[in-house]
């Protein structure tokens, strides 16, 4: 009696568990786990399962959209995006995601028009201002990246990142005095960044401020030694603007040493 009572327990255990298994919401948690964990090859094909049981589910295709992004698979990735947004037009960050795709996948002007669409969904997302910018850069529209940059710093003020990318912007435009203004900004908000030290040490050669560039591309070489080998390339030109020749010979031999794969 116990015996079959037992058995009972296990088969309604077995049916249950083959129950859950068959639903799309499993599948979409799986995937989500998978993902999470950056086993995104699983990840697709939890998220395809989930897919084959309810196909008229948008966030899936999303989902799987994301995994195969992550692969550089960007042209299926657009894929999956574009049949998110079929199933459901009113959601920005499926624009969004297929935008940053469309950016990875050289299709510059496809992707502003996403993030556009994305923005007018949602016209408070400072990313996608910044993302936007990021693209018009890159299209060398340097104006209408500022303009996004400072639409997303509008939005949120405390994104070092946001004032960085404005600078570069700046710099192209030879708007020197606003690049380095941003650059500072970026430093402020985070001191450990030395990316922003960098752009800001060329920036000033750029205005012959040449002992503030030495300064700045010390701050990088003490936050980050390895950061780029062109820092004491950089360095040493404004140490020989400022005739410290010994010094300028140091960082020229140390910037050949690291090219040569050198330490």
């Amino acid at each position: 009696m116990k015996k079959t009572f037992l058995f009972s327990i296990l088969f309604l255990l077995f049916i249950s568990v083959n129950a859950q298994e068959n639903t799309p919401q499993y599948w979409d948690k799986k995937g989500k786990t998978d993902y999470n964990n950056k086993k995104y090859e699983q990840a697709i094909a939890d998220f395809t399962k989930a897919i084959e049981l309810n196909p008229k589910w948008a966030d899936y295709y999303f989902n799987r959209g994301w995994a195969k992004y992550y692969l550089e698979r960007y042209d299926q990735a657009i894929e999956d995006y574009s049949k998110a947004i079929e199933l459901n037009q009113t959601d920005p960050d499926y624009y969004c995601n297929r935008a940053m795709a469309k950016h990875d996948f050289n299709k510059l002007e496809d992707a502003i028009a996403d993030y556009t669409k994305a923005i007018e969904l949602n016209p408070k997302d400072a990313l996608y201002y910044f993302d936007r910018g990021n693209v018009e850069y890159d299209l060398e529209k340097y104006e209408d990246a500022v303009k996004d940059y400072t639409k997303a710093i509008e939005l949120d003020p405390k994104d070092n990142e946001v004032y960085n990318q404005r600078g570069t912007a700046y710099d192209e435009l030879k708007k020197y005095d606003e690049a380095v203004a941003d650059y500072s900004k970026a430093i402020l908000l985070n001191p450990k960044r030395p990316e922003s030290y960098f752009n800001k040490g060329l920036t000033e050669i750029n205005m012959k401020r040449f002992t503030a560039a030495v300064k700045d591309f010390s701050k990088v070489i003490e936050l980050s030694p390895n950061f780029n080998n062109d820092v004491y390339r950089y360095r040493g030109m404004a140490y020989f603007e400022l005739k410290n020749y010994a010094a300028a010979s140091a960082d020229n031999k140390k910037y050949k040493m690291l090219e040569k794969g050198g330490k």
